[in-house]
């Protein structure tokens, strides 16, 4: 088992019903292709660090990994603030893949944040987000209600209290990925994507 250490601050991540190696496949056909010095290598360490999300990473890192909790899934995060997602977006909706996207910040950072999109076949069905954004917070949902939620919170006075990041990996797990198992791996791998020369 590989258990894998989520770096401070934002955390974002995708979790997808679909193997890994199905996964690996698709972003192998995809990204590797043409573009010289991009490594994909199997992990064998104990223990995996991920890397702190920045908006302009000079080499970008992304760990995919099959999860504890669930196997035959696949669980994506890159050093990227906005965690690689029109890659993933698109290879999603190329193949009707259902999965969930979730951006989470720590609560004392400049600009919190509390995000999760549910996506069945390639669409988003349903998303949910709180977050402070210059300087006033937003509280945002579209879709309709999934069984689980806690819909009477939406209502609260405050809108930082209206999602968040307990009610996010609540409902995470609610979903198929419980963060007991979520951050432990049979299976994990790392692609770098190193600057474009030039």
């Amino acid at each position: 088992m590989i258990s894998i250490s989520p770096p401070p601050g934002l955390i974002a991540i995708r979790a997808f019903e679909v193997s890994i190696d199905e996964f690996l496949g698709s972003v192998a056909s995809e990204v590797l292709t043409g573009r010289p010095g991009c490594k994909l290598m199997a992990l064998k360490e104990p223990i995996v660090v991920l890397p702190k999300a920045e908006y302009s990473p000079t080499v970008k890192i992304v760990h995919i990994w099959e999860p504890s909790c669930r196997p035959g899934t696949t669980v994506l995060r890159a050093n990227l603030e906005d965690g690689w997602s029109t890659l993933t977006y698109a290879l999603a909706e190329r193949r009707a893949w259902t999965y969930l996207k979730v951006r989470v910040g720590d609560p004392w950072d400049a600009w919190p944040i509390c995000e999760l999109e549910w996506f069945v076949n390639g669409r988003s069905k349903r998303f949910v987000r709180a977050m402070k954004d210059d300087p006033r917070w937003e509280f945002f949902v579209r879709g309709d209600a999934l069984s689980f939620e806690e819909t009477k919170a939406y209502r609260r006075r405050r809108i930082r209290d209206r999602f968040t990041a307990e009610m996010l990996w609540s409902y995470v797990g609610a979903l198929g990925w419980p963060s007991d198992g979520l951050w432990s791996a049979t299976r994990c791998s790392e692609f770098k994507v190193p600057p474009k020369a030039g």
